[in-house]
């Protein structure tokens, strides 16, 4: 990209977001601009989501998160550049549970249904001579 070298070219194998959020903390200008881009792009999406749903919180979760602050200061960045209510305030935060987040609430979610199911059961049983 505009003639610039990282060492990231010099791989064979295929990176991972971890390899490139780590060439990024060295300051490898294409990993920094891969994650600044990254974050514009999520910024444009929770911004849509501001206006539409007006949040007091967007969690973002998944491996991205990784990325730290540097991806989070362009998600908020770009929220508060396309921002059309500027007396709306949305918290902009990483999820608690880390990258694992949408595997634990759906692993919760189906604990929730397996758990009606077994208690539909029950009841049926209970109801049958």
């Amino acid at each position: 990209d505009q003639g610039w070298c990282s060492p990231l070219s010099q791989r064979r194998e295929i990176l991972t977001c971890q390899d490139i959020f780590t060439a990024a903390q060295s300051l490898d200008p294409v990993a920094c601009k891969v994650v600044r881009e990254t974050g514009h792009y999520l910024g444009v999406l929770a911004s849509a989501v501001g206006e539409l749903l007006n949040p007091e919180r967007c969690v973002i979760s998944g491996g991205m998160i990784q990325a730290g602050e540097p991806l989070f200061d362009s998600i908020r960045s770009t929220c508060r550049n396309r921002n059309q209510h500027p007396g709306g305030t949305m918290e902009i935060v990483p999820a608690g549970l880390g990258g694992n987040a949408g595997l634990i609430g759906a692993a919760d979610h189906a604990r929730i249904r397996l758990g009606k199911v077994n208690q539909a059961n029950a009841t049926f049983a209970s109801r049958t001579p």
